[in-house]
């Protein structure tokens, strides 16, 4: 593509926000608990609302012709940071455990997914558990012209999904 001579944009985002309301919701109600095998790594989360936003943009104005554009939240949070986020919106209490990689691929396996699929969640935990996504980037704000969307706006804006765990004790 770069070598090609046509105008693109490669657009690199970090870890969703959204995870916490979708891949990982099911476990979350089950358990009450994220399970992941990150330890206190931390990770700038986006919310994919600014991803939507960056492309959108990118499309309809001309300016960041030919360039790759890392896309991260504004600022780095641990899982336990994050799900403390959204305990405080949501009004329940969610915790995290961290588990080892080999609990997380069972537990994958055990749910369904493919063993090529299980090992490659493994392995970009992996990264994120040595802190690979911790950097904070300005691309949101280089293109959109304001910062990105906070942890605390995205857990307010979706805390519905956790609603559910009120009433378990």
């Amino acid at each position: 593509l770069e070598a090609s001579g046509l105008n693109y944009n490669i657009l690199r985002p970090n870890w969703f926000m959204q995870n916490f309301n979708q891949a990982w919701l099911p476990g979350i109600l089950a358990s009450g608990k994220v399970h992941l095998p990150v330890g206190d790594a931390k990770a700038s989360f986006i919310d994919t609302r600014d991803i939507g936003a960056v492309a959108a943009r990118l499309l309809a104005e001309p300016g960041f012709d030919r360039e790759a554009i890392d896309l991260t939240g504004p600022a780095a949070l641990s899982v336990a940071e994050a799900v403390a986020e959204l305990s405080k919106a949501a009004g329940v209490s969610i915790g995290y455990e961290a588990i080892t990689p080999e609990a997380m691929r069972a537990a994958l396996l055990g749910a369904g997914l493919p063993a090529a699929y299980a090992d490659f969640l493994v392995l970009i935990m992996g990264f994120l558990a040595a802190g690979y996504n911790a950097p904070v980037t300005d691309g949101v704000r280089r293109v959109l012209g304001r910062d990105p969307i906070a942890f605390a706006r995205y857990a307010q804006d979706h805390r519905a999904a956790w609603a559910p765990l009120a009433g378990k004790a």
